[in-house]
C-alpha cells in the first residue's frame, strides 16, 4: 500500500479532532512521565485514525506526528501572516481573513499557538501618549517659571498660546491614530473569529447529532424486525406441535376403532363358529346339548382344540389326546 499518499482535507480535519481530544500532547512538561503517557497517547491516535473505514491509507505514528507539525506550522504562518495585515498602515480596512476548518480544530487543539505576550514598549498608542504626557510637562514647568532677563539674549522667544493651549488639550482628549484603528480591527477579527469557529463546532455538533439519532432509529427498526421474526418462529412451532399432537390423538383413536372391530368380528365368527360345531357335533359326541355347550367353552377357555366328529379334545402344543368324556 502507498503511503506517501497525500493527506485529504477529511483526513486532516479527523487528525485534528483527534489531537483535540487527547489535550496530553500538548502539555508542555518534559518529565518522563508524561513522555510516557504521549506516547500511548499516539499509539492510541493512531490505532484510532487507522481503524476508520474512510481511511484507505495506513499511516504511522511518525507520520502523523509529521502531519501534525506541519498544521501546526500552517497555524503559525496564517495567524502571523494575519496580524501583519492588521497593522499595515493605508490601504482601507484589512482584508477578510480566510477560516479553514482544519486550521480551526488545530487552533482549538493547540491553544498555545497564538498566545501574544502584552508588552508597553511595543505598543506605539501607548508610547505616543506618554510621550504628550512628558511634552506637556515640560512645557507647563517652562510657562510656570518667572523670566529672567539675560543679558547676553536681547530677545527671549517664549511659547505662543495656541501651543500651548493645543499642547494642554493632549492629556484630556483621546486621540485616536491610525494604530489605535487596527488595535480594534484586530480585535474584532479575533470576536468574529471565535464566533465563526462556535457556529462551525454547532454545525458539527447537529452534523453529529443526526448521524447518532440515525443510527438509533436504524437500530431500533432493526430489534423490531428480530422481534417480529422470533415471534412469527415461535407461532410456527407452536401451530407444528399442536398438529403433531392432534396426529397422535387421530392415530389413537384410529388404533382404539381397529381394535374394536377386530374384537367384534372376533367375536362374531367365535360365536356362529360354536353355534355350527354344536349344532353339527353333539350326536356324535354322546352329549346332551346343555352338557357339550360346557365342554365346548372349557375347551376354548383352555386354549384348546377339539375334533368333535371323533370326540377327542387335543390341547396346543402337545400330542396327548383327551377324551370329552374325561373332561365331562
Amino acid at each position: 500500500m502507498n503511503t506517501n499518499k497525500v493527506y485529504s482535507t477529511k483526513e486532516k480535519l479527523f487528525l485534528a479532532q483527534l489531537l483535540k481530544d487527547n489535550p496530553i500532547i500538548e502539555n508542555k512538561r518534559t518529565d518522563g512521565a508524561l513522555v510516557s503517557e504521549k506516547n500511548r497517547a499516539w499509539e492510541l491516535i493512531s490505532t484510532c485514525y487507522n481503524s476508520q473505514p474512510e481511511i484507505d491509507t495506513v499511516r504511522t505514528v511518525v507520520q502523523l506526528k509529521k502531519l501534525w507539525n506541519n498544521l501546526k506550522q500552517r497555524k503559525r504562518k496564517e495567524s502571523t501572516a494575519l496580524r501583519h495585515s492588521m497593522l499595515l498602515t493605508g490601504g482601507g480596512p484589512p482584508k477578510k481573513p480566510c477560516l479553514d476548518p482544519v486550521l480551526q480544530v488545530v487552533e482549538d487543539a493547540a491553544p498555545s499557538l497564538d498566545v501574544s505576550v502584552i508588552c508597553s514598549w511595543d505598543n506605539t498608542a501607548s508610547f505616543e501618549k506618554d510621550e504628550a504626557v512628558k511634552s506637556l510637562t515640560a512645557t507647563e514647568e517652562a510657562v510656570s517659571e518667572p523670566p529672567t532677563v539675560d543679558p547676553d539674549v536681547s530677545t527671549l522667544q517664549l511659547p505662543s498660546a495656541s501651543t500651548v493651549h493645543s499642547e494642554n488639550a493632549l492629556p484630556g482628549v483621546s486621540v485616536i491614530t491610525p494604530i489605535s484603528k487596527r488595535v480594534v480591527t484586530e480585535k474584532k477579527a479575533r470576536v468574529n473569529k471565535v464566533l465563526d469557529a462556535a457556529q462551525q463546532q454547532q454545525e458539527i455538533f447537529e452534523i453529529k447529532k443526526q448521524i447518532l439519532t440515525q443510527d438509533l432509529l436504524w437500530a431500533t427498526e432493526r430489534r423490531k424486525q428480530k422481534e417480529i421474526l422470533l415471534k412469527l418462529r415461535v407461532e410456527a412451532a407452536e401451530r407444528d406441535l399442536q398438529r403433531a399432537d392432534f396426529e397422535r390423538e387421530l392415530a389413537s383413536l384410529k388404533l382404539m376403532q381397529f381394535k374394536k372391530q377386530a374384537l367384534k368380528h372376533n367375536t362374531v365368527e367365535l360365536n356362529i363358529k360354536s353355534r355350527c360345531v354344536i349344532r353339527n357335533c353333539i350326536p356324535a359326541s354322546g352329549y346332551t346339548q346343555d352338557g357339550f355347550a360346557q365342554v365346548f367353552v372349557s375347551c376354548f377357555r383352555r386354549a384348546c382344540w377339539c375334533d368333535f366328529h371323533t370326540g377327542i379334545l387335543r390341547r396346543q402344543r402337545s400330542s396327548s389326546p383327551l377324551s370329552l368324556r374325561s373332561l365331562g
